[in-house]
């Protein structure tokens, strides 16, 4: 009986919120995607509702949901297969349970966030600028909020005018997989070239290299949606869903070096979470901080204390060091935060590719250490 009062009172939550209507296109006037300080926009759409009521666009959200639902509670130690098909995004190295909120109003992103509504779920992968090829590893993210404030400016081709608000937070650790080497595929990137007058970076899908793995494939999805000439006649508007295995786990290592080695970083967390909580210490002019009001100059746009508190509320209580593999995730999403201080080397992305326990660690120490010597105004980044 609980089960059906849950599953009768989603559906009415998401009728409710998906009868004002989903928008399939925007254009766009201003600078494409800026993240934003966190607000509380309203977590339903506010679109027109000139668009007809779907039933099977319905069901589609409703099974997005589920499955974000399953993922969020997923046992990390199950070993069951779970591949899905998903549109990809290179974003950022968006790691588990981190957010990003921003605006934009980026045709191509506004009409993605609008297609897959509240709750939907895409890939989102980062660059690894090392080999300039596409990372594999990514994170499933899932649509928390998607709002367009002036929803009124709709023109007579269902148009919305306006920006687009949203909040994406990162379910669970995936791979896009494919053929294990010289693997390319149409994904979504930010690219200047997408821009008719080349004055900004904006969305496009379009071809892009992956990084090659040196494991072999065993057994891929039939419908594996690698790049192919049936695909070159989509605009660079569309997009299309490539298989993501979101069962991929890091096996901690219970050996006592690597356990050392994560206990060994937690005194180091703690005081890195000291120094970059403390508004004083970026009073010292050579402490390095995107964040700041001025570069150069004491002071910055957020208080740092306030948005680590968030950031460590977010991720949940630190793991123990008997799970290495977690720890390590945990550390770099705090040291490299969202909203970001801007204060530590990005390691999010490498921790992603470390392919064990003990390297993602190693790497942590290094970040961590980095950004310490940074804080204390003795080696800026």
């Amino acid at each position: 009986m609980g089960r059906s009062v849950f599953t009768l009172n989603l559906f009415i939550a998401l009728v409710s919120a998906w009868i004002p209507g989903m928008v399939s296109a925007f254009s766009t006037t201003v600078p494409a995607f800026r993240v934003r300080p966190r607000s509380s926009p309203s977590s339903s759409p506010r679109f027109s509702s000139k668009d007809n009521f779907d039933m099977s666009e319905l069901s589609r959200r409703i099974e997005g949901i589920q499955i974000a639902d399953t993922l969020l509670g997923a046992d990390t130690d199950a070993d069951n297969e779970n591949i899905l098909e998903l549109p990809v995004i290179v974003f950022d190295a968006l790691l588990p349970g981190q957010r990003i909120s921003g605006r934009t109003s980026d045709e191509t992103f506004s009409r993605f966030l609008a297609r897959l509504g509240l709750g939907g779920l895409f890939c989102m992968v980062s660059v690894d600028f090392s080999q300039r090829k596409i990372r594999r590893n990514g994170v499933v993210c899932k649509i928390e909020v998607i709002d367009s404030p002036n929803a009124e400016c709709v023109g007579d081709n269902g148009n919305i005018l306006s920006e687009v608000q949203f909040q994406i937070v990162g379910l669970r650790r995936c791979r896009v997989v494919g053929q294990p080497e010289g693997m390319k595929a149409r994904i979504g990137r930010w690219r200047g070239q997408y821009d008719p007058d080349g004055e900004e970076k904006v969305l496009g899908f379009g071809e892009e290299r992956f990084v090659d793995v040196e494991e072999h494939v065993a057994s891929l999805p039939a419908n594996t949606n690698t790049y192919g000439s049936e695909e070159e006649h989509l605009s660079v508007k569309d997009w299309n869903d490539l298989s993501v295995d979101c069962a991929i786990q890091d096996v901690d290592s219970y050996e006592a070096e690597t356990i050392e080695k994560a206990e060994s970083l937690i005194p180091l967390l703690k005081k890195w979470l000291k120094l970059a909580s403390d508004a004083k210490t970026y009073d010292n002019a050579d402490v390095v901080a995107l964040s700041r009001v001025m570069k150069g100059q004491p002071g910055l746009r957020v208080d740092p204390a306030a948005l680590l508190r968030k950031v460590q509320g977010e991720l949940g209580e630190q793991p123990p060091a008997i799970h290495p593999v977690a720890f390590a995730f945990w550390g770099a999403a705090l040291i490299n935060p969202l909203p970001p201080l801007g204060v530590s080397p990005e390691i999010r992305g490498r921790v992603m590719e470390a392919p064990d326990a003990i390297s993602k660690l190693k790497i942590l120490e290094w970040g961590t250490k980095r950004s310490i010597a940074n804080l204390e105004g003795t080696a800026p980044l």
